[in-house]
């Protein structure tokens, strides 16, 4: 008899003939193509079919490996980044904490100018709630429920009674700072405890690297 195998469309590509001989249970079996182009070129079109697969594959997993690495060396990145802001805070709020302990002590043995040491302390305490509240603050801005409060101030007068009252801690220093005015008024609409903090953190940083 003779078997048949074909490709979907209904071309014969081989032929499989299977005869007996007079002798049963002898038998001879011939096959042999009937296209071999058309064979050839559809091995040849699954090979390029099961590569492209392979490379699309690779390809999938080399971008998800290079997402996997920056998403690492972000998350690196901002660990370390607050590392860094936490030793950094805790410097600064050692140092606040470490002039009121003493200024407290030298108040209590009695020899010191109590106007003097009260205005110190008063100073360092607003200086360790700013330190306190830009923590706070860091903590708003990355959960985004950082809120402003606007209202109408007097940004001349603001701007003053902010540096009056960083003027004792950097005089302990003996660094002096001026006020210039340009104007006498200036009314603005603004958050003036926001204003203040990032006033106090400029007095704080220009003292500091002095």
């Amino acid at each position: 008899g003779q078997i048949y195998f074909g490709l979907s469309g209904g071309q014969e590509v081989a032929r499989a003939q299977i005869e007996a001989d007079s002798m049963w249970p002898g038998t001879t079996a011939i096959v042999s193509l009937t296209e071999p182009e058309l064979y050839f070129a559809s091995v040849n079109q699954r090979r390029w079919r099961f590569g492209f697969l392979i490379v699309l594959a690779l390809l999938s997993v080399g971008i998800g490996l290079i997402a996997i690495y920056r998403t690492f060396k972000r998350q690196q990145r901002v660990n370390e980044q607050r590392s860094n802001f936490v030793a950094s805070v805790s410097h600064e709020l050692r140092t606040p904490a470490a002039s009121l302990s003493l200024l407290s002590e030298e108040l209590l043995a009695g020899d010191c100018d109590k106007k003097r040491y009260h205005e110190l302390i008063h100073s360092e305490s607003q200086r360790l709630s700013a330190l306190v509240e830009n923590v706070l603050d860091v903590s708003r801005i990355e959960r985004g429920s950082k809120e402003y409060e606007f209202e109408s101030c007097e940004l001349v007068g603001l701007v003053e009674a902010t540096v009056d009252g960083f003027r004792p801690a950097a005089e302990r220093l003996e660094i002096s700072i001026d006020f210039e005015k340009q104007e006498d008024e200036m009314e603005c609409v603004v958050d003036p405890i926001a204003i203040q903090r990032a006033l106090r953190n400029l007095l704080d940083n220009a003292v500091k690297f002095s």
